[in-house]
């Protein structure tokens, strides 16, 4: 699965937190294999509280799964939409294995 993570000017993309998203949306693939790509977007509203947004758009075959949350960190929106996908993704694969 390819992981492409998209960031405006005022994101600054550390080491650390690319090495974390990766682990994180890689899991969705131990859920279902046929995930094509999955694209990060970070952005930093700058307002004070939840500022911090991760979306996340998960593509399968014939499908696009998006997620998005606000949090204080991007750690805890990032959890919060991993999660958020994976139920989407867990909820895909049940409708697909019931065909």
């Amino acid at each position: 699965m390819k992981v492409d993570i998209q960031t405006p000017d005022n994101v600054t993309l550390t080491e650390h937190l690319e090495q974390v998203i990766h682990q994180k949306v890689e899991k969705l693939e131990q859920i279902y294999q046929n995930i094509m790509d999955c694209t990060v977007y970070l952005h930093d509203n700058g307002n004070g509280q939840n500022d911090k947004e991760v979306e996340i758009k998960v593509t399968v075959k014939d499908n696009t799964l998006f997620a998005q949350e606000k949090e204080n960190s991007f750690e805890k929106a990032l959890d919060l939409t991993v999660e958020a996908a994976r139920k989407q993704v867990q909820k895909y694969k049940e409708k697909k294995q019931a065909k």
